[in-house]
């Protein structure tokens, strides 16, 4: 299996979504779930950022287009917490940094 860094970003929208209710349960490299959102009445291109069903947030706006086409084409993506600081403002509590899984493919001699 390779891993290969995508992107990094703070989550966006955080304020107005579950991340406080849940910020203390959340710790570095705590993986989540991201949900496309093209129905979306904001950003056709919405990423969710999502947390044992707690909506935390979406994907900034500057980085979802070419994500959300790859989640849609079922590229297998982890999301991972790198940055945690419960402390500062709340666009600023959580990063996270995005990976592609992909299996290695062995060559036959």
């Amino acid at each position: 299996m390779d891993i290969t860094y995508l992107d990094d970003f703070y989550l966006a929208g955080a304020k107005f979504y579950q991340l406080p209710w849940v910020i203390n349960e959340l710790k570095l490299g705590t993986e989540m779930k991201l949900i496309p959102d093209p129905e979306n009445r904001y950003d056709e291109n919405a990423v969710i950022v999502q947390f044992n069903d707690h909506k935390l947030g979406f994907i900034p706006r500057a980085n979802n287009t070419n994500l959300q086409k790859l989640l849609l084409a079922n590229v297998n993506i982890i999301a991972r917490i790198s940055v945690l600081n419960p402390q500062e403002e709340q666009w600023k509590q959580v990063k996270i940094t995005l990976y592609i899984v992909s299996e290695k493919v062995m060559e036959k001699n």
